[in-house]
């Protein structure tokens, strides 16, 4: 499959710098691109773009590709990285 064709208009995100939960229980990411993203139009790249930060929801970033959820919600705290 051509994924620039399937993509049509939208980014092409070819490396994720970082990707962490912002907030676990409504399933929401940060992240930040770092190499090849680019602009598509009919299919085609149009222009590089610089790094962006994005903050957003699994279950959109995934749309029609989430297939089903348990039904038990959990709360997964890591104090890891707390400094």
């Amino acid at each position: 499959h051509d994924v620039l064709a399937r993509i049509g208009t939208g980014l092409y995100v070819g490396n994720l710098w970082y990707v962490n939960f912002s907030d676990r229980m409504n399933c929401r990411l940060t992240g930040m691109t770092r190499f090849a993203t680019f602009w598509v139009e009919d299919g085609q790249i149009v222009a590089p773009l610089d790094a962006m930060r994005f903050d957003d929801s699994l279950y959109r970033l995934l749309g029609s590709e989430l297939e089903e959820l348990g039904a038990q919600a959990e709360l997964l705290l890591a104090d890891g990285t707390w400094g």
